[in-house]
């Protein structure tokens, strides 16, 4: 949302360019039209919607160059989340919706927009940048595939789901509406605990989700109150208007229910791909997801996924916010009593973490009288920081990523794998 009162960023650039943030709908507007003509009108009206009304977006964190004539030609914009890592909550950015317009790319637009965004990053005090970028392109600025789920899920035909006992006497599905969301809210939190790497949702985001847009296929969803006996809700699901398997209806949001109200859901949407001329139905949702286990015994076809792509720039602020976690996973194994300065080789560069009788004293680059636990190539800490994979599993395809001796059981346990599951924002 624009915030009259902050002073916007300008800096100068060569060829009488200038890097600029938004202060105001007409900026707002010209930056949209970047979007429409590199990518399409409804990834326009996703920007123009969050960029005018999204509650954690402010001016400073929109970022467009313009050209000597001081039109509008290449853009990028910060998206802040709050992520739960366990007992954690890890300050996050994701960099988000990217666009130069075709004549000037390849002038160095798109780092000169990067520079600004590490620096509001900063500003922010971020530990974690997410991404669901294109394959590959943004390993050159340090991403990485933390090898946690971003698409994918299960797929199942309308036909497969037609043997199912009619519950519609026990069960009935509403849209939800404005007032619904404490209720939403509170099976939002409820459900997420089923992942160990999940988003924060706020009531204010939760209004926002209801927002519509100008293109009702930019992002928008429908959501929905399934009710016992017409007047007891027992939880929600949301229908995404647009995906990338178009041919498909994508329920990617769904909170835990009793497997009887599973079932109502399956053959409501069912009923609703057959009339909105859908396929099969996706549900791109983690095997965690109760409703997953529901439709397992339907033979749902897995659908291959596609993961998160993340940068920790500097793990030691990262794992600051994970003190309390790391503690955690200390306490409950064979490791509650240690003390020992773990560190953790990087191949030119290294941090420490000081452990004493199990408690974290310090966490800190080039830490002193270290004793190496591990190494690895910097590139991996986000798949094992971030519970994609462990050690032991990163060392079967990266021969350099391993575990020191005696410590493999140690490296386990500070860092396992972890469910995860990051429901949109915007």
């Amino acid at each position: 949302m624009i915030e009259p009162t902050h002073k916007p960023y300008v800096a100068q650039l060569s060829n009488g360019m200038a890097l600029r943030t938004i202060q105001d709908l007409s900026q707002i507007e010209a930056v949209a039209k970047i979007h429409a003509e590199v990518h399409d009108a409804a990834t326009a009206e996703m920007f123009y919607k969050i960029a005018s009304k999204h509650p954690a977006v402010t001016g400073r964190d929109m970022a467009f160059i313009t050209d000597k004539e001081g039109n509008a030609v290449a853009t990028l914009i910060l998206i802040p989340w709050h992520l739960d890592y366990g007992i954690a909550t890890i300050n996050a950015a994701e960099l988000g919706i990217v666009s130069t317009l075709e004549p000037y790319r390849r002038q160095g637009l798109n780092r000169a927009l990067m520079e600004y965004y590490w620096l509001r990053f900063a500003e922010r005090k971020c530990t974690l940048s997410i991404i669901q970028g294109i394959p590959n392109f943004y390993r050159r600025y340090g991403y990485e595939y933390a090898l946690q789920p971003l698409t994918g899920g299960w797929r199942i035909q309308p036909d497969q789901i037609a043997s199912i006992i009619d519950m519609k006497t026990l069960f009935t599905i509403r849209r939800a509406t404005l007032a619904d969301i404490p209720f939403l809210k509170k099976w939002f939190d409820v459900s997420n605990k089923n992942y160990q790497l999940r988003a924060q949702r706020t009531v204010k985001v939760w209004e926002y989700l209801f927002e519509p847009t100008r293109a009702t296929e930019a992002m928008e969803h429908d959501t929905y109150i399934v009710e016992q006996n017409k007047n007891t809700p027992v939880g929600y699901f949301r229908v995404a208007h647009f995906h990338f398997q178009e041919k498909l209806l994508t329920v990617d949001e769904f909170s835990e229910m009793c497997h009887e109200a599973n079932l109502s859901v399956l053959q409501f949407t069912a009923k609703l791909a057959s009339a909105r001329g859908k396929e099969g139905i996706r549900f791109q949702l983690p095997r965690e997801a109760g409703i997953v286990r529901t439709l397992i015994s339907f033979s749902p076809q897995k659908l291959d996924p596609y993961s998160w792509q993340m940068r920790i720039p500097d793990p030691v602020p990262l794992l600051r916010q994970m003190k309390g976690l790391l503690e955690q996973r200390l306490k409950n194994s064979m490791y509650s009593c240690l003390t020992l300065k773990a560190g953790i080789d990087l191949y030119g560069d290294r941090f420490g973490i000081d452990i004493r009788d199990g408690k974290i004293i310090a966490i800190e680059n080039r830490l002193k009288a270290t004793t190496n636990i591990m190494s690895l190539p910097v590139n991996l800490l986000v798949p094992l920081i971030m519970g994609g994979k462990t050690l032991s599993e990163l060392h079967t395809f990266y021969p350099d990523a391993f575990a020191h001796e005696p410590w493999h059981a140690l490296t386990e346990v500070l860092f396992p794998k972890a469910s995860c599951y990051l429901a949109t924002q915007y």
